[in-house]
C-alpha cells in the first residue's frame, strides 16, 4: 500500500489533473437531480428480488452487471444519491488508472479527462455506461501481458461484456482475436482454454439473456416500426451527441476519427478489424434498435482510445502525429463539457426531487398520486419514501418501476378510476395533454398546486400536480 501511495505521488501532473477531474465530477453529481432512465434501475433493484431482477432487466434490453451493483445500495435503505456515488466511483477508477498506466502524453491525457463523455456523461448521468471505461482500461492494461496474465484479462473482457449490449460487438472481436492469438495455432493452447472459456461463455450468456424476450421493450419495438434507417442521418446524430453541435470544430474532429481508423490500419491490423466490426454493429444498433445518444456514442472513442493504447505500448515510439488527432478527437468536446456542466449546476435537470419534496411537504400521507405516464415519473418515484403510493392507470395496480409493455399512451382522462373514488387522489402529469387543458381548462387552472418552472434542462422532465378531489 506504501508503494502503491508513493508511485501516485511521485507523478505530480497525473495527480494535479486527476484531483481537478475529481472535485470538477463530484460537484457535478451533487447538483445533478436524475431522470427517469437513471431512476428506474434505483426503482428496479430495489423493489425486486434478485430473481425478480433477472427476470425482468432482459425486458429493458440490458445486461445485469449495473443493477447487481446498485441492488445493496437500493436495499440498505440509503438514498438514491448512493447510485449516484457508485457511476462517481467507477468513473474516477477508470481515470486512475487511465491517468497512471496509459502510455499517452499529457496532452492526450488532458483532453481525455475533461472531454464532455468522461468527465459528465458517464460520470454525471447514473447509468451503466459509468462501468465500461474501467474494464476497458483494465483491458487495454493487460493486453500486452495476456500471454503471462490470462485470467486478469479475460475476467476484464467478461466483465465489459456484461456493462451494455453495445460493447458486445466490441467483445466478440476482441474473444475472437485472443483466440487467434493464444489458442489456433498454438501449441501451448491448453493454457488459454480456460480463460479463453471465461470471456466466450460471458459473451454469450450476454447475448442469450437479451436475445430470449426482445418483443417485450415496446420502445424499441416502437423505433423499428415507425422509423427508417439513415445511414447519413446516424452518423450526424453521433457527432451531435458527441460535440453538441455541428460546427467547424466537431466537422474537423469528426474527420479525425475518420483518420484514426486509417492510422489504425497502419499499426495494427488485427485492432482495426475489432474496431471496424465493433462500429458497424454500433451503427446497425443505432439504425434498427435504438437511437444514440451521448452516452452510447462516447463508447466508440472509448474503443479507439483501447486501440490506441495498445498500440503505443507495443511499438514504444514518438506517435506524435496520432497524439495530435486524438487530442483533436477528445479535445473538440471540452466546450460542451464546459456547456453541460455549468448549466446542470446552474438549473434543474429534472425536476423530480423538488416535485417529490413537494408531495411529501403539501400532500396527505395516505393519498393516492396517480400518474398519466409512469414510466416518465420514475425519478419523482425514486426521490420519495417508499411508502408513498403511486397509482398506474393501465394496470390499475400500485406501482414504483415502470413496465414498458403496460405503458404505451399516455393517460388523456382527468377523471379518477372507479376503484379510486373513496380514495384522496391527486394526478401526477409529466406533461399537460393538450386535450385535457382544452376541454376543461378552468377546473384545472383551479386544481393545479403545483407546476414545474422553467428552469428545468428536460422539458420531459416538467411535472404537474392537480387535485382530483
Amino acid at each position: 500500500m506504501k508503494k502503491c501511495f508513493e508511485y501516485i505521488l511521485k507523478d505530480k501532473f497525473n495527480l494535479i489533473l486527476f484531483v481537478l477531474y475529481f472535485v470538477i465530477a463530484l460537484i457535478s453529481v451533487y447538483h445533478h437531480e436524475i431522470w427517469r432512465d437513471e431512476a428506474q434501475v434505483w426503482l428496479v433493484a430495489r423493489d425486486l428480488n434478485l430473481w425478480g431482477i433477472i427476470d425482468h432487466v432482459r425486458n429493458e434490453g440490458h445486461p445485469l452487471l449495473w443493477y447487481f451493483w446498485v441492488f445493496p445500495f437500493a436495499k440498505s435503505g440509503l438514498p438514491v444519491f448512493s447510485m449516484q456515488l457508485v457511476s462517481f466511483v467507477f468513473m474516477s477508477l477508470a481515470a486512475g488508472v487511465f491517468l497512471w498506466t496509459s502510455p499517452f502524453n499529457r496532452v492526450v491525457k488532458t483532453t481525455v479527462i475533461f472531454s464532455a463523455g468522461f468527465i459528465y456523461f458517464l460520470t454525471v448521468m447514473s447509468r451503466n455506461y459509468s462501468l465500461i471505461p474501467l474494464f476497458l482500461f483494465l483491458m487495454a492494461y493487460y493486453y500486452p501481458q495476456q500471454k503471462e496474465k490470462p485470467y486478469h484479462y479475460t475476467v476484464a473482457l467478461a466483465l465489459l461484456a456484461h456493462t451494455h449490449i453495445l460493447m458486445c460487438g466490441f467483445c466478440t472481436g476482441m474473444v475472437v482475436l485472443f483466440f487467434k492469438d493464444n489458442i489456433w495455432k498454438n501449441n501451448d493452447w491448453k493454457k488459454y482454454f480456460y480463460p479463453f472459456t471465461i470471456a466466450a461463455v460471458s459473451l454469450f450468456a450476454v447475448v442469450l439473456y437479451i436475445a430470449t424476450r426482445p418483443e417485450e421493450n415496446t420502445s424499441v419495438v416502437y423505433y423499428t416500426s415507425h422509423f427508417s434507417p439513415n445511414i447519413f442521418k446516424t452518423v450526424k446524430t453521433l457527432v451531435v451527441n458527441i460535440y453538441g453541435q455541428i460546427a467547424v470544430s466537431s466537422i474537423i474532429a469528426g474527420m479525425m476519427i475518420f483518420v484514426a481508423f486509417g492510422l489504425l490500419f497502419k499499426e495494427n491490423k488485427s485492432l482495426f478489424c475489432v474496431s471496424l466490426f465493433s462500429t458497424a454493429y454500433q451503427f446497425y444498433v443505432y439504425m434498427f434498435v435504438w437511437q444514440t445518444s451521448p452516452e452510447k456514442a462516447y463508447t466508440l472513442l472509448l474503443i479507439l482510445l483501447f486501440c490506441f493504447w495498445v498500440v503505443f505500448v507495443q511499438k514504444p515510439k514518438k506517435y506524435i502525429g496520432t497524439s495530435i488527432v486524438l487530442a483533436c478527437i477528445f479535445g473538440f468536446s471540452m466546450n460542451l463539457a464546459y456547456y453541460v456542466i455549468k448549466n446542470d449546476i446552474k438549473y434543474y435537470y429534472s425536476d423530480a426531487k423538488r416535485t417529490a419534496e413537494f408531495i411529501e411537504k403539501n400532500i396527505e400521507k395516505d393519498a393516492i398520486i396517480l400518474s398519466n405516464l409512469p414510466i416518465a415519473t420514475a425519478a419523482v418515484v425514486a426521490y420519495s419514501p417508499k411508502s408513498r403510493k403511486f397509482y398506474s392507470p393501465y394496470t390499475n395496480d400500485f406501482y414504483t418501476y415502470a413496465f414498458d409493455k403496460k405503458v404505451q399512451n399516455d393517460y388523456k382522462e382527468y377523471d379518477i378510476p372507479e376503484i379510486l373514488k373513496n380514495e384522496k387522489v391527486y394526478f401526477l402529469f409529466f406533461s399537460l395533454p393538450d386535450n385535457i387543458f382544452y376541454k376543461t381548462q378552468p377546473k384545472i387552472e383551479k386544481d393545479i398546486i403545483y407546476k414545474s418552472l422553467d428552469d428545468v434542462l428536460i422539458p420531459s422532465e416538467k411535472f404537474w400536480i392537480i387535485k382530483g378531489n
